[in-house]
C-alpha cells in the first residue's frame, strides 16, 4: 500500500512539473535568464558576394528541439538525444514573418563551436542559443544580433560538451547557416 502512496506521488509531482515546462515553452516571456549579448563588432564579418541563398527551408520550425531527426508537434516534448558535432555539421535555413524559429535538432560534443549564419532579410535577425534542461526552464546562453543583408561567424566558447544546445531566430527571419 506505502508502495502505491509513493508512486503516484511521484507520478504527481512528474505531471506538475510538466505542465511547468508547458507554460515556460508556451509563455517564453515569463521566464527570466541570464544572457550575453553579442553585437556584430565583437565578431567576424562575413562577405556574401559568393554565397547562395538557399530556395526553401530545412532545419528549423516552429517548435523546440526536443529528439534528433524529429520536428515535434506535441504538447509535451520528448527527451534528447540530440546531434554530436564532433560526428556532423549541423545546417539549416528559415524564413518566417511572424513566428520564432528554432532548429530541428540540438546539439552537443564540443566546448567550442561556430556559429555560421547568412541574414538575407532586410532587417536585423536576432538569435539566440538556449541550453536545453528537462527539468527547469532552457537557459537562455547567448543572443547574437546580425545587421540586415549581412554574414556572421560567431565562435561560442566555454560550452559543456555534455549539455544540449539549440538556436532560436527570431522573426521577421530569411536565414541560412551551420553549426560545427
Amino acid at each position: 500500500m506505502k508502495n502505491n502512496y509513493v508512486m503516484k506521488s511521484k507520478n504527481n509531482l512528474v505531471m506538475i512539473l510538466m505542465m511547468a515546462l508547458m507554460i515556460c515553452i508556451i509563455c517564453p516571456t515569463m521566464v527570466f535568464a541570464a544572457s550575453e549579448e553579442v553585437t556584430i563588432e565583437s565578431e567576424i564579418q562575413w562577405e556574401l558576394n559568393n554565397i547562395v541563398k538557399p530556395d526553401r527551408s530545412y532545419n528549423v520550425s516552429t517548435e523546440i528541439p526536443r529528439e534528433l531527426n524529429t520536428t515535434v508537434y506535441g504538447l509535451v516534448p520528448p527527451e534528447p538525444p540530440y546531434l554530436d558535432l564532433n560526428k556532423q555539421t549541423l545546417t539549416f535555413a528559415g524564413e518566417a514573418q511572424g513566428s520564432t524559429l528554432y532548429t530541428n535538432n540540438g546539439f552537443y560534443g564540443k566546448t567550442r563551436v561556430t556559429l555560421s549564419v547568412n541574414n538575407w532579410h532586410s532587417t536585423q535577425l536576432t538569435i539566440k542559443l538556449y541550453k536545453y534542461s528537462a527539468l527547469i526552464p532552457d537557459s537562455l546562453i547567448k543572443t547574437i544580433y546580425l545587421p540586415a543583408n549581412a554574414g556572421q561567424a560567431t565562435t561560442i566558447a566555454n560550452l559543456d560538451s555534455s549539455a544540449n544546445y539549440y538556436l532560436a531566430f527570431y522573426a521577421p527571419s530569411d536565414f541560412s547557416g551551420s553549426v560545427q
